[in-house]
């Protein structure tokens, strides 16, 4: 969910840990979307080890494939995590729709406590392939949200003491589109949307580089959140533009060093 997302944030800003920020959603489900794989990957990665650190909660990480090399801000969150921490995070890399599905709908038959309190699914887009075309996309996309959310809901009546949350990754379809184009919606897109009222979003800001004895290139990119479920007085609509629960700068450097800050706040 969106308000776990922050939990990382914080943990790698520049500001105070301390930053008092209002929480963002009810909601226990969140999708992040950008073209930044890798950063989008490094969010989900950090956001299971925190979740599992900081939070205490048992997370399932599912994904098409392992990170190949881990830059230096996830070998520095594994090196911190104990040994009991790690035991809460579990990896799986279903290769395929069907056996993406099948993961899932496996959690229903869990016996053992205790069931995940987090479930990640990095890269839905690689997982409904336009083999079949739109309409086939679309229904696989419908039909893995509603499976997650509807385990989710599975999990957390039988653990009443705490949710379970889901947070995926997306990456939209930008072909096709000339430069300075406003980026059309997304049709897969839009229908995973409905099942996930909060969304993260990254895009990109450029290069920087720093000053002095060694130049040191930053990529920065924009990070905020919007969607109907997030929580903002007045109510937000679909036509404000200032549909924002936060955003936030990231600047990653040449070694993958990732640090975040924080613009704006809609209370």
């Amino acid at each position: 969910m969106a308000d776990i997302l922050t939990v990382v944030l914080k943990q790698y800003s520049r500001e105070s840990k301390d930053l008092k920020l209002p929480p963002l959603s009810d909601y226990t489900s969140c999708v992040v979307v950008g073209e930044c794989d890798n950063l989008k990957k490094s969010l989900l990665f950090l956001t299971a080890l925190t979740a599992a650190s900081e939070l205490g909660l048992k997370v399932l990480f599912l994904s098409p494939a392992p990170i190949e090399s881990l830059p230096g801000v996830l070998q520095g969150a594994l090196a911190r995590l104990s040994p009991d921490d790690l035991k809460k995070v579990k990896f799986k890399y279903p290769r395929c729709s069907a056996e993406l599905r099948c993961e899932i709908a496996a959690l229903h038959e869990l016996d053992a406590p205790p069931p995940p309190s987090l479930i990640i699914v990095d890269g839905m887009d690689l997982y409904v392939g336009a083999e079949g075309g739109l309409l086939a996309a679309q229904a696989q996309s419908a039909h893995i949200s509603a499976l997650l959310l509807d385990t989710a809901a599975f999990l957390t009546q039988r653990d009443t003491a705490a949710p379970c949350y889901v947070i995926t990754s997306f990456r939209p379809e930008q072909e096709g589109r000339t430069a300075g184009e406003s980026p059309a919606p997304d049709p897969v897109l839009a229908v995973i949307d409905r099942y996930f009222p909060v969304r993260c979003t990254f895009t990109k800001g450029g290069t920087s580089s720093s000053l002095g004895c060694t130049t040191e290139i930053k990529e920065t990119l924009q990070v905020y959140f919007s969607g109907v479920g997030l929580n903002a007085t007045p109510p937000l609509t679909k036509t404000d533009e200032t549909h924002f629960g936060q955003q936030w700068s990231l600047s990653v450097s040449q070694d993958g060093a990732m640090e975040f800050s924080v613009l704006r706040v809609k209370d």
